[in-house]
């Protein structure tokens, strides 16, 4: 896997490495598990536009936290401690590792609401 590999409508502004979450996609499969609770859904798009909506303007780091938690619950936080240890050679805690992946979920909603027009994000180190 490439390390510039992304998600469909990621475009890594966010997130660094996609890396866990794909591993954490490849884990699913062999244990035949249903993938659907870690990819986007319309749902999630509702709820990102929702939050900015009732903020009017929202820092980058409270957005991600508060769609951090929006993830949590639909992460296998065990596999989540495998998927790091094999993409990355990390250990981490099954929580540690449930709340990253999460994070990387709660950047590239961030990132396809940014590449779908439905949010606008105004990064000051890219101008």
């Amino acid at each position: 896997m490439e390390n510039n590999e992304v998600p469909f409508f990621g475009d890594g502004t966010i997130v660094g490495s996609y890396k866990p979450l794909f591993e954490y996609w490849k884990l699913l499969k062999e244990k035949h598990l249903n993938i659907d609770s870690s990819l986007l859904r319309p749902d999630d798009f509702k709820y990102v536009k929702k939050l900015v909506e009732k903020h009017r303007r929202i820092m980058l780091q409270d957005l991600i936290s508060e769609l951090t938690k929006y993830f949590l619950n639909r992460i296998d936080c065990d596999l989540a401690k495998e998927a790091y240890r094999r993409a990355l050679g990390i250990e981490l805690s099954k929580e540690d590792a449930c709340k990253k992946l999460a994070e990387i979920l709660a950047g590239w909603l961030i990132e396809a609401a940014n590449n779908t027009g439905l949010l606008k994000l105004d990064i000051p180190w890219r101008k």
